[in-house]
């Protein structure tokens, strides 16, 4: 199994956190982590989900616009399985998809319900593409004909929210609406439109996230160690714990699901400045 990040091009660096490409020569049955919104598209084998509750099968040339999810699931990978895909930001988010990001929300969809013809066209044409070059320059094409830049954003909301999740276990809702000058109603309406989920929710995926990434970035032996800095008691952190990363911390330091310690061990050598590609 391998995965690898790559850079994006500048074109599209304030709607996309990353490139990547997957591939596997053996069935991978494993979880899928709480995630941010990507576009994947299935080269070869396939993809299968249970996220909402039933089981889901995405085919080889199958384009999906995964919208942001706030629950771990299941997820299977056929033997030869290629996976190119792109983690999307919140400001891209908001101009690709304007008129239909708050209902995406925990799912995973076919990309011709939602893509224009032209973004269809450069998805397609990655298909049989054996150079990841020419795989990032046709995913560059689509975001640039399906993005709306004249889409209503409120950046400094973003900016502002971007910098609170940056250390989940030390902020809570008040300070986000401290930081925006906003009213809590205003500030629940923004975050379910450009994060698909009101803060005190998103404030936990991060926060379980978080905690995760701590214990395999910092070899951390004993996850109390970890519950105790940022959590009520033990039961707290293990319920949210398993909640957003599909297993309890001590089945995840024993037992790591296998796709997140692969992406975890990749994201952390990214580089890339934006919150989301290093917590998420």
């Amino acid at each position: 199994m391998k995965f690898h990040y790559f850079h994006v091009g500048s074109s599209v660096a304030d709607a996309l956190s990353s490139f990547y490409d997957f591939a596997t020569s053996a069935e991978v049955n494993d979880i899928l982590r709480a995630d941010i919104p990507n576009l994947r598209f299935v080269m070869d084998g396939s993809l299968t989900v249970d996220l909402s509750g039933e089981t889901e099968t995405f085919a080889a040339g199958s384009v999906i616009v995964c919208g942001p999810t706030f629950h771990a699931c299941n997820i299977t990978l056929a033997a030869g399985t290629r996976i190119f895909g792109m983690s999307v930001l919140p400001l891209g988010w908001a101009r690709l998809f304007p008129d239909g990001r708050d209902v995406l929300t925990n799912r995973f969809c076919q990309g011709q319900d939602w893509l224009c013809d032209e973004a269809m066209d450069s998805a397609r044409s990655l298909m049989g593409s054996k150079d990841v070059r020419e795989r990032m320059e046709a995913v560059t094409r689509l975001v640039i004909a399906q993005r709306n830049d004249d889409a209503r954003v409120n950046a400094d909301f973003l900016a502002a929210a971007d910098d609170w999740l940056k250390a989940p276990g030390e902020f809570d809702v008040e300070n986000l609406v401290e930081r925006t000058g906003l009213s809590h109603r205003q500030v629940e309406r923004l975050c379910k439109s450009y994060f698909g989920a009101g803060p005190k929710k998103l404030f936990r995926k991060f926060r379980a996230l978080y905690a995760a990434n701590q214990m395999m970035w910092q070899g951390v032996s004993d996850w109390r160690k970890v519950a105790a800095s940022t959590y009520y008691d033990q039961a707290h952190f293990i319920r949210e714990f398993k909640a957003f990363n599909g297993q309890t911390p001590r089945e995840f330091l024993s037992e790591g699901p296998t796709l997140a310690r692969l992406i975890l061990g990749e994201r952390q050598l990214t580089g890339h400045p934006n919150t989301f590609t290093v917590i998420s």
